[in-house]
């Protein structure tokens, strides 16, 4: 017996030894001429580092580059003075001194670790000058030999590279498979609105009318088979508009539907309105939004998350409810919204009419016509996982 337990060990250390991945590593010099190591990781046969080995490398190439990930925002800033960059998550874009240029590959989330692609930090260094990458050697420690790289023109000694403590990473919600498989976040109003001019008489709230539809919505998704509905907040609950953001991301959800109510001062005004957020109009927010929220977010504001597939989702939508509620849905409109400039993946904000129209509000009173708009909501989320207008979309 003993022998046998001998050899299933002596086996499994073979196994792990022949099936163990060699260590990739890439050669970096620097610009006052040092030859650096980069550890990396190949994602769809693409250079990548992790977020703690890129802050590994920082502090040891002493050049003065801080690191910031923002889980609130999604997005990396890499910052030198008053030098302001920034990569976002599961977007292309990259921000160099406010300017946004396209890159070739997203930053990625893969079991619950940051991965930036080398190929964007290729496109910062070219701004700054600070490195030059090397090639990818595979092997083991003792087997590797910097890359003989030209020699870059000295430069003036960097004030040393500080970066606070990284964040312990929560679970991140395992994905399913199956094709189409969809998970899908419904976002109920947690904030009372404010108008206390109902028309027609009895009060209607916003937070719990908004949660009865999305409790609707998601019975009715999870009947279709193969959809997974995720509620960002339970009955009643209070949430501060950073935390909802922190929660939507962290569900790793598809898409995202955030329903609402709204009012207005002028009482013809009224009907279903769909939002998405716009390029045009988002940097013009940021000042607002500086305020409103007091945090500094200008980074942040040049950041539009899945643009297009939010304009499909938000299409789908509306093609739907005009078929349910014939001349109540206006058309899709761009909007400088807080939540979804900050939300990495394809989202809409649906409003579901005003309170202070008169017919509206007699339509929102209706049980019926809750049932309606749950019905229309999830014929167009079915139809937009048959679309499948991305990857990203569609995994």
């Amino acid at each position: 017996m003993a022998r046998f337990i001998r050899l299933i060990v002596v086996l499994c250390i073979m196994a792990v030894w022949m099936g163990a991945p060699a260590q990739e590593t890439m050669s970096v010099q620097t610009r006052d001429g040092r030859t650096l190591s980069l550890t990396i990781r190949l994602l769809k046969s693409s250079p990548h580092v992790s977020l703690a080995e890129l802050r590994r490398f920082m502090s040891e190439a002493k050049v003065g580059i801080e690191l910031e990930w923002d889980e609130t925002f999604g997005l990396l800033r890499i910052t030198r003075g008053a030098e302001n960059n920034a990569l976002f998550l599961d977007k292309t874009n990259i921000l160099v001194n406010n300017k946004v240029i396209r890159g070739t590959e997203p930053m990625r989330l893969v079991g619950g670790e940051i991965f930036i692609p080398i190929s964007s930090l290729k496109v910062l260094s070219s701004v700054g000058n600070e490195f030059i990458f090397g090639d990818v050697r595979t092997g083991s420690p003792a087997d590797m030999a910097p890359a003989i790289l030209p020699t870059p023109p000295p430069s003036k000694a960097k004030p040393e590279f500080t970066s606070a403590p990284e964040k312990a990473s929560e679970p991140v919600p395992p994905r399913r498979t199956g094709a189409p498989y969809l998970r899908v976040a419904i976002d109920p109003a947690t904030e009372p609105l404010k108008w206390d001019r109902v028309a027609g008489g009895a009060s209607i709230f916003q937070e719990e009318w908004t949660f009865n539809l999305a409790q609707k919505i998601k019975s009715l998704l999870e009947r279709e088979g193969n959809i997974e509905v995720i509620l960002t907040a339970d009955r009643g609950e209070k949430i501060a508009p950073d935390e909802k953001i922190r929660r939507i991301n962290r569900s790793r959800a598809d898409a995202l539907i955030a329903l609402r109510l709204d009012a207005s001062e002028f009482e013809s005004q009224g009907g279903i309105e769909i939002i998405v957020a716009s390029a045009s109009l988002d940097l013009s927010a940021a000042e607002r939004t500086r305020i409103e929220t007091r945090t500094n977010p200008p980074t942040a504001a040049a950041y539009i998350p899945y643009q297009e597939e939010s304009l499909a989702l938000g299409t789908t939508l509306l093609e739907e409810l005009e078929h349910a509620v014939a001349g109540r849905v206006g058309p899709v409109t761009p909007a400088p919204a807080y939540l979804l400039r900050r939300i990495a993946m394809p989202s809409v904000i649906l409003s579901c009419g005003y309170v202070s129209n008169p017919t509206d509000a007699g339509q929102l009173r209706r049980a019926g016509y809750q049932e309606t708009l749950a019905r229309a909501i999830t014929s167009a989320i079915s139809k937009f996982r048959k679309i499948g207008q991305t990857d990203s979309v569609i995994k």
